[in-house]
């Protein structure tokens, strides 16, 4: 066997988790597209939706190879592990002369014991299916409760194949059911509004991370150490990696549908959110203050210019943002970058690798606590529409599909990365 680049060698002997590399998996013909299922607290019907909006997808002469992980902890009552037994047999039954799908059931011990893992041990086995073939293939990642358009499976493997510098791709998506829920259309509505006035802003890491759709090659799953283990949010730091190195896509010319439906799986996301948003007396979404964004962006307009001068470290003029620089020591930071480096563009990009998607995330948590808190989500629609320059329309899931096809159409980060080379035109490539 060829000898593997270091990094492939170093995943596999420190990193990797092996225990759901089966015989039948390592026997099995090199795949196209691995897709990783994880199922916890799961039911038969939402699965066999799924695994049948898979099995229309056009495949082509593209392989591909499905991997769904029944999982419960140690901790889940008798009820909850005799249903995942049940649930991993019903599919067991369903996988039968079926070569591309294979189903395992696994407990879930210690501290990590989420979503997080159950991800990492199905990426970890498309990783050695791959590894073992000698190829850099595609894991994508996929939701027990989100169907696929009949093109996902070409326009996933082409988005790579057309793209030689892609690691890692950000799926679109969209919530079914919006129309007449009114609790997953005002989380959709957050999840596009918060893109879009981060691209308002001019920030480079203004990508969706959702995990039922993402994916990512192999190599670069290994180069970055694989899947975190954490219980929640375990997509958006596992994308933003692959952001802060500019390897990250959008793939916008097919979504995946997952349901808005509740869940108490994980502490925060899609399904906390519609509960929480079920259960509240007065149903009106909220989220986060335009006034952040607007201050925010008057700040990186002026650092953008600074850096390219190379000048000293400018103050925002904001109490509030000005307090959260002082907390996170912006002014040490900024010099360092202005040393580092007697090119701009690079001066720029270690600035951004700074004040990456979580600086950024808790500088609008600071906001909310300082003075600025959540807006109702028409309030923050119409600020956006405004800034943007768009018609509102009159209600919002008029607003949503308005937010979304602008969304589809800018090429926002083929814009950014072009501004770099005439700075400080990126804050206003949106």
């Amino acid at each position: 066997m060829v000898k593997k680049p270091k990094y492939l060698q170093h995943y596999l002997e420190k990193r990797c988790d092996d225990s759901l590399y089966s015989e039948e998996l390592r026997a099995s013909s090199l795949s196209d597209l691995v897709i990783v299922i994880p199922c916890y607290k799961e039911k038969w019907e939402i699965l066999q939706a799924t695994l049948q909006s898979l099995a229309k997808a056009e495949t082509g002469v593209l392989k591909v190879t499905i991997l769904l992980l029944v999982n419960f902890k140690e901790s889940d009552s008798l009820t909850v592990q005799s249903n995942s037994k049940k649930l991993y047999h019903q599919l067991k039954l369903y996988g039968q002369g079926k070569p591309n799908v294979f189903v395992f059931l696994k407990e879930l011990q210690g501290k990590h014991k989420g979503v997080g893992l159950a991800r990492k041990l199905l990426m970890d086995a498309a990783f050695l299916h791959y590894l073992q073939n000698d190829r850099n293939g595609i894991i994508v990642n996929l939701d027990a409760d989100t169907l696929v358009q009949p093109n996902y499976y070409k326009v996933v493997y082409n988005s790579f194949a057309s793209d030689k510098t892609m690691e890692a791709g950000s799926i679109d998506f969209h919530h079914t059911g919006l129309e007449s829920n009114d609790a997953i259309l005002n989380y959709e509505f957050h999840l596009n509004y918060f893109i879009q006035m981060q691209r308002w802003v001019g920030l480079p890491f203004a990508y969706q991370t959702i995990g039922s759709a993402m994916a990512v090659t192999s190599d670069a799953y290994a180069k970055q150490s694989g899947m975190n283990l954490r219980q929640a949010g375990e997509d958006f730091y596992f994308l933003q990696k692959y952001a802060k190195n500019d390897s990250l896509r959008d793939i916008l010319t097919t979504t995946v549908l997952p349901s808005g439906r509740e869940s108490d799986r994980v502490p925060f996301g899609t399904g906390k959110a519609v509960k929480d948003f079920n259960q509240q007396e007065q149903s009106i979404g909220v989220t986060y203050n335009p006034q952040s964004f607007i201050i925010l962006k008057n700040w990186i307009m002026k650092i953008v210019v600074s850096l390219e001068v190379a000048t000293d470290f400018q103050r925002s003029d904001n109490p509030i943002l000005d307090g959260y620089l002082d907390l996170v020591n912006a002014k040490i930071i900024y010099t360092k970058i202005l040393g580092s480096s007697s090119d701009a563009n690079t001066r720029l990009r270690h600035f951004f690798i700074w004040f990456d998607a979580f600086l950024f995330f808790k500088y609008l948590h600071y906001c909310r606590d300082n003075g600025l808190g959540d807006v109702p989500n028409r309030q923050a629609c119409n600020m956006l529409c405004r800034l943007r320059g768009w018609e509102v329309q009159e209600n919002l899931y008029k607003n949503l599909v308005l937010i979304r096809e602008k969304g589809r159409v800018e090429a926002y980060h083929d814009q950014w990365r072009a501004g770099l080379m005439s700075k400080p035109s990126i804050t206003s490539a949106s």
